[in-house]
């Protein structure tokens, strides 16, 4: 297992963002607003039209890069660019042509029946979850330009869309995460009884919460990266990204949550040089 986060903070938001094509009102610009249920938008599916360029200003280290909540189909590939030349003709990285929709099991792992054998998410998962893109740089880059192509030129709906964009230095805790970690749904609808007995229900857009505990860090880390990064820039209407296990990428889109601290709980000091928190983390949606 290998604990991620990222968009702490996330250099997307201090960025010049720009695009081939966006419908008016849908603009590039919504990439840098949390509320993924208003998203930018292509004016067409053409892949010379469906990019997305962001111009940092200065120097800034990439190490994860997100499209929260997109609309891309089956077929659809993403490339992600790093480097100093606004023209990418040179640049610092350079990830290729790589599917975006997540690959749900090896091939032989589960019985035939239970999963689908070695193959994409399927259309109907796809359509009850906030189905995002994710993309770990193999080492953090530091760069003044991001660049990042969309290729689905055959969408059905004649457009391209994602709801947030995060694109920033990734932090991976030097010890993982403790034993005991915890994912689940909760699900805010309300369910009532009328005179006569009958079950009124008023439902509710279901999300996940993580939970975990990190231990064991030294004092330089748990203040640094946590107490200043996550806790002081974020606190609790701060929205950031977490993958428990960035070394599975076939359960992103189960486990990796675009969301917020629940709460800020304090760092403890147990043991010798030794120090520790949990994170509650409650889904965007």
């Amino acid at each position: 297992m290998s604990l991620i986060f990222a968009g702490a903070p996330n250099r997307a938001d201090e960025a010049v963002l720009t695009t081939g094509s966006e419908e008016p009102g849908l603009p590039v610009t919504n990439l840098q607003d949390r509320q993924i249920t208003r998203p930018w938008r292509t004016a067409s599916v053409d892949p010379q039209d469906t990019w997305i360029e962001a111009a940092f200003g200065t120097s800034r280290t990439v190490g994860a890069v997100a499209l929260v909540r997109h609309n891309l189909t089956q077929d659809s590939t993403w490339r992600v660019r790093a480097g100093d030349d606004p023209t990418f003709a040179v640049v610092k990285y350079d990830s290729g042509w790589l599917e975006v929709w997540p690959g749900v099991e090896e091939f032989g792992t589960q019985p035939w029946g239970i999963y689908q054998w070695g193959g994409l998410l399927p259309q109907e998962v796809a359509e009850q979850i906030t189905l995002s893109a994710y993309h770990l740089l193999p080492q953090q880059v530091v760069a003044t330009h991001l660049r990042i192509d969309l290729a689905d030129a055959t969408n059905a709906t004649g457009y391209l869309q994602a709801g947030r964009l995060v694109a920033g230095p990734s932090y991976q805790p030097s010890k993982n995460m403790s034993w005991g970690w915890s994912i689940g749904f909760e699900d805010p609808s309300t369910v009532s009884k009328s005179r006569g007995g009958q079950t009124w229900i008023d439902i509710g857009e279901r999300f996940r919460v993580m939970r975990l505990t990190v231990s064991n860090l030294n004092e330089g880390e748990a203040f640094i990266n946590i107490f200043d990064h996550l806790f002081r820039r974020k606190g609790t209407t701060g929205d950031i990204l977490v993958i428990p296990q960035s070394d599975k990428p076939e359960q992103y889109h189960n486990q990796a949550i675009y969301g917020r601290l629940r709460s800020l709980d304090p760092i403890t000091n147990p043991a010798w040089e030794s120090f520790e928190t949990s994170f509650e983390i409650e889904e965007l949606i």
